[in-house]
């Protein structure tokens, strides 16, 4: 266990010794599986023949942690420091919105006060994204409940059914995966932990947006525009900042897409901002050019 009480592996996670977070734990690793299902991210297979000491596939690591909110979040990462540049991925830099683009979007909502400022939280933002190559990790700890999962229905699985997560949580599932030798798992999206894996977002938040008629920034790639909307990018979380009637649209129209789990509203980077406008320090806008 970690200091915080926190489990190591997914073992200690599964059969956690207090019944009230052994059962929240449990409930978070099942939505994980069940998401990774529905999303078709890999499929089990035997190792093929070309496998060997040379060639093996990429490891697997479970991270379990404790939101501020309150949510416990289990997640399926893998090890990309094990990763060859050249067979395993062609590319890896991936642009992060700059420090002074996101200053212009608080900027924007001080001077329009009706606009709204949200950071939206993208559900396992990763695992929306394709591959171009051909990875293998290794069978996941508690392989035992991902197979249970893939007996049933996708179009039944609902990840908020109590009955579904009580009957998957007595699964029994073994300390040390008897199968590692023998199975491996061919990956079909992105998993967090790969090299490639923001990189691979990036691309297919950059499509999205250019879809829905936005304009890319010429010097930031991870700014966008479109009428009363800017939308900034940085990692796996989506910042946006505009008119309400306009933002609702393009949320409703990112959902059908994408799952956002979350809409934060933010208020503290807003509140800092107004206090160093009070103090007469008078803030610029940059010059942005975008790519009409």
């Amino acid at each position: 266990m970690k200091l915080n009480n926190e489990p190591i592996t997914l073992y200690d996670a599964w059969y956690y010794n207090d019944n009230l977070s052994r059962d929240k734990w449990r409930s978070s690793i099942i939505k994980e599986f069940v998401d990774m299902y529905n999303r078709n991210v890999f499929q089990i297979i035997y190792k093929p023949n070309d496998f060997n000491d040379n060639k093996k596939p990429i490891g697997l690591k479970w991270v379990f942690n404790i939101k501020d909110d309150g949510r416990y979040r289990s997640r399926l990462v893998a090890q990309g420091y094990t990763q060859v540049e050249g067979i395993d991925y062609n590319g890896s830099y991936s642009p992060i919105l700059s420090e002074s683009s996101f200053r212009i979007l608080l900027i924007l909502k001080l001077e329009h006060p009706e606009w709204i400022c949200s950071k939206l939280d993208i559900e396992t933002a990763f695992l929306n994204t394709k591959l171009e190559e051909n990875l293998y990790v290794e069978l996941p700890s508690g392989y035992e409940i991902y197979e249970k999962i893939s007996e049933l229905d996708r179009n039944t699985l609902d990840i908020n059914d109590s009955s579904l997560i009580k009957s998957i949580s007595n699964t029994n599932i073994s300390k040390y995966n008897k199968y590692h030798k023998t199975k491996v798992c061919k990956l079909n999206a992105a998993l967090y932990g790969l090299v490639q894996a923001s990189r691979e977002f990036y691309m297919k938040m950059f499509k999205i947006l250019t879809d829905l008629k936005f304009i890319n920034c010429k010097s930031d790639p991870c700014l966008f525009k479109k009428e009363n909307v800017y939308i900034g990018l940085y990692v796996d979380d989506i910042f946006i900042v505009g008119s309400k009637v306009v933002c609702e649209q393009f949320i409703n129209d990112i959902q059908y897409i994408i799952n956002i789990l979350l809409i934060i509203l933010i208020y503290i980077y807003i509140y800092i901002v107004k206090i160093n406008k009070k103090r007469n320090h008078n803030p610029k806008y940059q010059s942005l050019k975008f790519n009409y």
